[in-house]
C-alpha cells in the first residue's frame, strides 16, 4: 500500500477577503462550504464519492465542535463520510493534504477532500477567568487572534517580534524586505491581470444591506499601487527600531480552499486527469524563536523522500508570513530567486492561516503548467517552531 500513487485532481478556493472586508459578515463555515462545493464541481466528483474530509483550521475558538464536519455536511457530503479538522498553526491546510495522502497510501480511503479555512474577521475575544465569577477587580478580554495565533505560546512573544530576531541573525535589512514585498505585490497583480487566480477562485455570494448580493470573486488584499517609497514610510510594527512593518508582512485575511486528493487507480477508473502527483511530504521542528526557518529542514526531508535535489525543482512556493522569513529561507537553502513565488504570495494576497498551505498546494500545479515545469515544492513555517513541505509533480502535459 505504501507505494500507491496519490494525485491531486483539482480544487477551488474563495477569493481572499480583507480583515473586516467583504467576507466579514460570513462565518468560517460559510466560506468553507463554498470552497468544498467549488472543489467538487471543478473536479467532476460527486459528494458520495468522497471517503473522508480533512480540513486545516488554525483559529477554532467559537466556530463550533469540529467545524470541518459542519462544513462537510452543509456542503452536501453524505452523513456517513467522516470529517475532522487539523490544527498545526500555519501548516494546518498543508497538513490536511498530507494526511489525505497518508489515508490513501494506507488503503483507508480512495478519495479524500482536503483543504483549509480561516475567518479572522469573526475570531472572538476571550474572557478566560470569569466562568466561576469575578470577585474583585477588572475583567480582562483577550483577543483569541493573539492568544491562539499570533503570539508564540512557548516564547511568549508575537511572531513579528520573533521574526525581527531571524532578520538580525541572517543580516536581512529593511530595504531588502521592502523590495521583496514590492515584488510580491507586483507579481500578484500581474498574475491577476493574466487570469491566473481566476483558474482557482470560486465566486461566493455575499448578502448586502441594500441591493443585490455581491459576487465576491477577486482577492481583496493586494495593493497594486504599492511603491518602495510608500513602504519606506511605514513604521515598524513590532519593535521600535525594527525592520518589520505591515507592508512587508502577510495580511490578516479570510479565505478557504479545498482539493480533491485521490489514488491514481481511482482516478484512472473515473477517467479523471490529475493536476499533480504528490511525490513526498514532510514536517520538521526548529527552535520556536526561529520558527520562520522551519521550511528549511522540512524541504530537505521532503526532497530526500522524493529522491530529488533542489536542482530538480522548477518552482518553489514559500508561504510569505514575513518578507524577512522568506528571505532567510532563500538564503539558507541558496534558492534561485527566479523560481520562488512566481505569482506573488501572502504579503500581497493575505494569509488566512488555516487556508494558506492548501492554497499553495492547489496553485503550484497550475504554475507548473504555465511555466512548463515538472517538479515543484510547497513549503510553509508555523508558530511554535515547525515547517512543512510537499513535493508535487505536474501531471498534465
Amino acid at each position: 500500500m505504501a507505494d500507491r500513487e496519490v494525485v491531486i485532481i483539482n480544487g477551488a478556493r474563495t477569493a481572499i477577503g480583507k480583515f473586516g472586508g467583504a467576507l466579514k459578515n460570513l462565518t468560517v463555515i460559510d466560506i468553507g462550504v463554498a470552497a468544498v462545493k467549488g472543489a467538487l464541481e471543478r473536479s467532476g466528483i460527486k459528494p458520495e464519492d468522497i471517503d473522508e474530509v480533512i480540513i486545516g483550521h488554525a483559529r477554532q475558538a467559537g466556530t463550533g465542535p469540529n467545524a470541518a464536519r459542519i462544513v462537510s455536511v452543509k456542503a452536501g457530503i453524505p452523513d456517513s463520510v467522516p470529517a475532522f479538522g487539523v490544527q498545526q498553526a500555519c501548516i494546518s491546510g498543508l497538513q490536511a493534504v498530507m494526511l489525505a495522502a497518508n489515508s490513501i497510501k494506507s488503503g483507508h480511503a480512495e478519495v479524500v477532500l482536503a483543504g483549509g479555512m480561516e475567518h479572522h474577521s469573526s475570531i472572538p475575544y476571550l474572557s478566560l477567568n470569569t466562568r466561576w465569577g469575578a470577585r474583585l477587580g477588572d475583567v480582562v478580554l483577550e483577543d483569541a487572534m493573539f492568544k491562539d495565533g499570533y503570539r508564540c505560546g512557548i516564547e511568549e512573544k508575537l511572531m513579528g517580534e520573533l521574526t525581527e530576531g531571524l532578520a538580525q541573525k541572517y543580516g536581512i535589512g529593511r530595504e531588502e524586505q521592502d523590495q521583496f514585498a514590492l515584488e510580491s505585490q507586483q507579481k500578484a497583480d500581474a498574475a491577476k491581470k493574466k487570469g491566473f487566480y481566476a483558474k482557482v477562485i470560486v465566486p461566493i455570494e455575499v448578502e448586502q444591506k441594500e441591493g443585490p448580493p455581491l459576487l465576491f470573486q477577486e482577492d481583496e488584499h493586494p495593493r497594486s499601487d504599492t511603491t518602495l517609497e510608500r513602504l519606506a514610510k511605514l513604521r515598524p510594527a513590532f519593535v521600535k527600531e525594527g525592520t518589520i512593518t505591515a507592508g512587508n508582512s502577510s495580511g490578516i485575511t479570510d479565505g478557504a480552499c479545498a482539493l480533491i486528493v485521490m489514488s491514481k487507480e481511482r482516478a484512472d477508473e473515473l477517467k479523471l486527469k490529475p493536476l499533480a502527483f504528490i511525490r513526498s511530504y514532510a514536517t520538521a521542528g526548529v527552535e520556536p524563536k526561529y520558527f520562520g526557518i522551519g521550511p528549511v529542514p522540512a524541504t530537505k526531508k521532503a526532497l530526500q523522500l522524493a529522491g530529488l535535489t533542489l536542482d530538480d525543482i522548477d518552482l518553489i512556493e514559500i508561504n510569505e508570513a514575513f518578507a524577512a522569513q522568506v528571505l532567510a529561507v532563500i538564503k539558507e537553502l541558496k534558492l534561485d530567486r527566479s523560481k520562488v513565488n512566481v505569482h506573488g504570495g501572502a504579503i500581497a494576497l493575505g494569509h488566512p492561516t488555516g487556508m494558506s498551505g492548501a492554497r499553495l498546494a492547489l496553485e503550484l500545479p497550475y504554475a507548473l503548467e504555465e511555466k512548463n515545469g515538472r517538479y515543484g515544492i510547497v513549503t510553509i513555517c508555523g508558530n511554535g517552531g515547525h515547517g512543512g513541505a510537499m513535493v508535487l509533480e505536474r501531471a498534465r502535459y
